[in-house]
């Protein structure tokens, strides 16, 4: 299991790479259809902040029209950090492919 300051780099890690990517596709060549594009880029950011929430570990509090979305988070919290934690295993045994992925930032 990741210490508390692995897990705190490991988060950053995940903010940096995957949440942006998911929010913000093009930044990776991918294409938003002009048609419904500020629907879909709501969604995203939604999908954003639900992935975010997981990753650090915590419920909706502040966003009441988020709270019903509390019930999956805390079934899924538990496989974010384990994911979190083979991202971990792999750094550390020398895994290139999340080597290189470290390294380049």
């Amino acid at each position: 299991m990741c210490t508390p300051v692995q897990s705190i780099d490991l988060v950053l890690y995940f903010h940096r790479f995957i949440n942006p990517a998911v929010v913000s596709p093009e930044t990776i060549d991918i294409e938003i259809p002009v048609e419904n594009g500020m629907v879909m880029r709501r969604g995203l950011m939604l999908i954003g902040k639900i992935l975010q929430n997981l990753a650090n570990n915590i419920l909706f509090g502040k966003e009441a029209h988020m709270t019903p979305l509390n019930k999956f988070l805390e079934g899924q919290i538990a496989n974010v950090s384990r994911f979190l934690n083979e991202i971990y295993v792999s750094f550390v045994n020398g895994n290139s492919l999340f080597v290189s992925l470290f390294i380049s930032m």
